[in-house]
Parts: C-alpha cells; sequence; structure tokens
C-alpha cells in the first residue's frame, strides 16, 4: 500500500553527525536524576516491553569495534535511561 509519507533513510554520515552533536554528560545526567518509581509511571508497559526485546540487539551493535564511539556513547546513554525505566 503506498503512503503519502516517506521515511528518510539515515545514512552513516548522518548518524555520526547526529552523535558527535548529543551531550552526552547532559542525557546521564537527566537519566540518573530519574528514579524508577517516577518514571515507571510515565511511562506505558508495552515500551518497557518493547525495550525488553531490543535491549540485547543495543548492547550487540554497542559492542562491534568498527562503530563509532560517539554512536556507541550515544546507545548507552540511551540504555541507561531506560535501564532506570524499565528496570
Amino acid at each position: 500500500m503506498p503512503t503519502t509519507h516517506q521515511e528518510h533513510q539515515l545514512n552513516y554520515e548522518e548518524l555520526g553527525a547526529a552523535a558527535a552533536k548529543l551531550d552526552h554528560a547532559a542525557v546521564e545526567k537527566a537519566a540518573s536524576a530519574m528514579s524508577a518509581p517516577t518514571a515507571a509511571g510515565l511511562v506505558p508497559p508495552q515500551i518497557c516491553n518493547l525495550y525488553g526485546k531490543v535491549k540485547p540487539f543495543l548492547k550487540l551493535i554497542a559492542s562491534i569495534p568498527f562503530i563509532p564511539g560517539s554512536i556507541k556513547a550515544a546507545i548507552s546513554a540511551f540504555m541507561a535511561g531506560m535501564n532506570l525505566i524499565c528496570p
């Protein structure tokens, strides 16, 4: 079925540029400031269920040696925040 909205396919250079712009310290600070009980009420259970399913893939991607450090850091920061929200 054709759609009127096409998603932009992110390329490797755009991903690297986005990761380089990410303020990892701010993300980690925001994640650590959020307590699990507070966050648990904000996130629908389906999100944590989905995160539990994709978490092993995120870990795998972050462990690939040729993935740039900035992208690995972005994945790690995201996972740190999600681990607080979805223990």
